[in-house]
């Protein structure tokens, strides 16, 4: 059976104009009959563990699922910037975990395909996720 979702991006104009926020993204999404939402980072309000259970359990309640959070990066940044580019990406993952994974975080991103450099900083951080029980 096919499922349908969407993605946060979808309505990035509307975020971006605070007409939208990630609570009515899912009820959109819910309105909608969709099965499952993607959600970039940019539409979270919060990492705290509250506003993130919150998120979730509005999501379950809904039988919306979580298919993936979409985390930008540039893994093509000065080598005295990687670091605080991966630790991000790991947060990222965690957050992804906390919210019940495993198709959880989608780490990909323009440095890694574009710099030696930044596929290393992208395999690091996938071995992270895997370990986060992410895949």
């Amino acid at each position: 059976m096919m499922k349908l979702g969407c993605m946060s991006l979808s309505y990035k104009d509307r975020f971006a104009a605070g007409t939208m926020d990630l609570e009515g993204f899912i009820d959109r999404a819910y309105e909608l009959r969709l099965d499952g939402i993607d959600v970039h980072t940019r539409a979270f309000a919060s990492t705290e563990p509250a506003y993130l259970r919150e998120i979730r359990m509005r999501c379950l309640k809904r039988g919306l699922a979580i298919s993936y959070i979409g985390v930008s990066n540039d893994f093509g940044r000065p080598e005295s910037e990687l670091d605080s580019a991966v630790s991000e990406v790991k947060e990222w993952v965690d957050v992804a975990a906390f919210m019940g994974g495993p198709d959880g975080a989608d780490i990909r991103g323009v440095g890694a395909r574009r710099c030696k450099r930044g596929r290393g900083a992208g395999a690091d951080d996938a071995v992270y996720a895997g370990g986060c029980g992410l895949w």
